[in-house]
């Protein structure tokens, strides 16, 4: 899909009013849901990333929250730092995580206490069937988590749910995950915008997400690359998920990962707005 802008087109107007349809209109972001994110990072941005050059690599310092609440995510030591422009997903940046020779990881400014309704996304390629993105600082895999089929763990390590039905996804290859916890304190996870299927019934409160990716153990650890993620402290529902599933997809060149069924399969979300745009 082509978005352009009414300004370079004014010529276009007439004759492409009627036959490809006109829409006040702009793309739908994170910060328009109804609960703004409390954490939000777009390795895309480049305004976002703080680096420090080593041997010619661009390795990333801060990770900065686009979310307004500057919970951003920090390594000082160069020898765990993730890479920057040495990966992409769908031709757009990426940061790059390897647990080899040591595991790269980030800290939050401020852990994320894992209570209540919480949902998380993020779009990630990993190189291999082994890459945990949220944890706290122990060995609790808390979030996203994808091992053997892609599956996801929640809480401990007890509980896994092998894959999300209709949904695969193979090493070498990026998608968009999601999990969320209601009011039951049930946890549901979707994949590539396929579910959502219950992982875990009535799980209590977390602990704290304070770094990403996981750090713990290097074989469980992201090798791989890593494009978005936003954490969301507030119940989700379908409506909302569905966009933030789309917005990422459409995003990041995934949408043809989305179900046929997905309201965002043929067309990202989009919210009303002065400008005129024609979407091809």
């Amino acid at each position: 899909m082509k978005i352009t802008s009414c300004k370079s087109a004014v010529l276009l107007c007439v004759t492409c009013f009627l036959s490809a349809g006109w829409a006040h209109a702009r793309l739908w972001r994170p910060d328009d849901a109804a609960t703004p994110p409390a954490a939000w990072f777009d390795a895309n941005d480049a305004s976002t990333i703080s680096v420090t050059n080593i041997l010619g690599t661009n390795q990333v310092v801060q990770w900065n929250d686009k979310s307004l609440n500057n919970n951003h995510l920090v390594q000082n030591d160069t020898n765990l730092q993730l890479r920057t422009g040495t990966r992409n997903i769908g031709g757009a940046n990426a940061l790059e995580s390897n647990s080899s020779p040591a595991t790269n990881y980030m800290d939050l400014t401020t852990g994320i206490g894992v209570v209540d309704e919480i949902a998380a996304f993020a779009v990630f390629l990993p190189d291999r069937f082994a890459a945990c993105i949220f944890a706290d600082t122990g060995n609790q895999k808390l979030g996203l988590w994808s091992a053997n089929d892609y599956g996801y763990r929640f809480g401990d390590n007890s509980t896994f749910d092998t894959g999300v039905t209709g949904a695969s996804w193979g090493a070498g290859e990026a998608g968009v995950m999601c999990v969320y916890r209601d009011s039951s304190d049930d946890v549901y996870g979707t994949m590539h915008g396929y579910g959502p299927d219950l992982i875990e019934n009535d799980t209590g409160d977390g602990t704290v997400w304070s770094t990403i990716p996981y750090k713990t153990y290097p074989n469980q650890s992201l090798n791989g690359a890593l494009g978005e993620i936003v954490i969301v402290t507030s119940l989700v529902d379908t409506d909302t998920r569905q966009k933030f599933e789309g917005y990422l997809a459409w995003k990041w060149s995934l949408e043809g990962k989305l179900p046929a069924s997905h309201p965002y399969k043929d067309a990202p979300p989009t919210v009303p707005d002065g400008t005129l745009f024609l979407f091809e």
